[in-house]
């Protein structure tokens, strides 16, 4: 699924500007995906936690595929000749909302299915690992993207990523079922409350809350994913075989450093190896903003990943460790509205700084914001700071 998505990613993107040339168009792609997820996301945690979790893959994947087929008509020459530029951008824009109202089913899901497969004390080394099969699709997803658009169309490259998604829904197909847990829907409790008590033990658990608000902030400002086909185009002056180099060079940094974590995981000083990591990529995307060096970009992005992966690592195993087995869709649906929204809120937040400042210092302003989001947050919060994993011992029932 992810090598399906992360294809679609660079096709849309690359699509989209050239038809535009507007940085602004790759920022509203982000905000309308970014939209449904962030206003079903716990109302889709809660359903997660009350049915069967590969049922809602099944589902959620499959109407992925569905988008995909739409992003194929969309960018066909039927509809380029039938409909104008913006009513294209548009088609675009309302298939990208239902795709992010499937993924904020599709999140949860898979978060909590994790929980289903493996014991919390194996999660310091699970997580490292399934961390790395979403790295090697976002590796290899991008690379086959560009290559593919370069030598077909975008509608017949989306025609072969749906061809992906069937796959990845043949091996959701395939998990054994995860029913209910009866905890999950014991008692009187409605919707709203039984959303709420997901909000509480979210805001009640500061070191869960405070590493998903240093994410959400570094992601949010630092990131510059979104604006990669305007570098490739402007000021790399490369085309889109490279732009899928460029989406691919995070992701092989973050592949190459999970693949240590899963070995070796981060249980001793694990809040200060957080917060180095997070300004650590916050200092790639100084770099990278400011080259002008294809090579040296592609190194900068890749060690940015490398930077990422370790916040990702530790995020997931505090959420696996501190999260009851019950409560694990509601709250991972608070994540999904601080981490996995914030890619395409800081993707809107990209594109119009882009266009309001210009493309360069706008990322350098990004990432300066995300430096100061990590200084305040090791002054603010000791409980983060001095995280060690190691000696920690989940409460499930708090």
């Amino acid at each position: 699924m992810t090598f399906a998505i992360q294809m679609q990613n660079v096709i849309t993107g690359w699509f989209l500007y050239s038809l535009t040339n507007d940085p602004l168009t790759l920022g509203i792609v982000g905000l309308a995906e970014a939209m449904p997820a962030i206003l079903f996301a716990l109302f889709a945690g809660n359903l997660v936690d009350k049915f069967d979790k590969r049922k809602i893959l099944m589902i959620t994947f499959s109407l992925y595929g569905v988008c995909t087929l739409g992003f194929a008509w969309a960018a066909s020459h039927f509809a380029v000749n039938m409909l104008s530029v913006n009513q294209i951008v548009w088609c675009f824009y309302i298939i990208l909302f239902c795709l992010g109202l499937a993924r904020s089913f599709a999140g949860p899901a898979s978060f909590s299915a994790l929980g289903y497969l493996f014991p919390k004390s194996m999660m310091t080394k699970v997580t490292p690992i399934s961390s790395t099969a979403w790295q090697l699709g976002a590796i290899f997803g991008p690379a086959a993207g560009g290559f593919i658009y370069a030598f077909t169309t975008p509608a017949i490259s989306s025609l072969i990523v749906t061809f992906f998604i069937i796959l990845s829904v043949i091996s959701a197909s395939r998990l054994p079922a995860m029913p209910v847990i009866p905890e999950a829907v014991s008692g009187e409790a409605g919707l709203t409350e039984r959303i709420k008590e997901g909000l509480r033990y979210v805001f009640k658990h500061k070191v869960i809350l405070s590493s998903i608000s240093l994410d959400l902030f570094a992601v949010l400002f630092g990131g510059a994913v979104a604006l990669l086909p305007v570098f490739a185009k402007d000021i790399l002056h490369v085309g889109a075989t490279e732009l899928g180099w460029l989406r691919a060079a995070p992701s092989a940094g973050a592949a190459i450093v999970l693949l240590f974590m899963s070995v070796k995981p981060p249980e001793h000083h694990t809040g200060w190896i957080l917060l180095i990591a997070v300004a650590g990529f916050g200092l790639c995307m100084i770099g990278f903003a400011n080259s002008t060096h294809l090579w040296l970009s592609l190194f900068l992005l890749f060690a940015s990943g490398a930077f990422d992966a370790v916040s990702v690592v530790i995020r997931g195993t505090i959420l696996q460790i501190f999260t009851p087995d019950r409560m694990k869709g509601r709250v991972a649906a608070v994540n999904t509205i601080f981490i996995g929204s914030s890619n395409e809120i800081g993707a809107f937040e990209s594109g119009a700084a882009a266009r309001w400042l210009g493309t360069v210092p706008s990322v350098n302003a990004g990432a300066a914001i995300t430096i100061l989001v990590v200084i305040t947050t090791a002054i603010i919060a000791p409980q983060l700071r001095n995280l060690e994993l190691k000696t920690i011992e989940p409460d499930q029932d708090d």
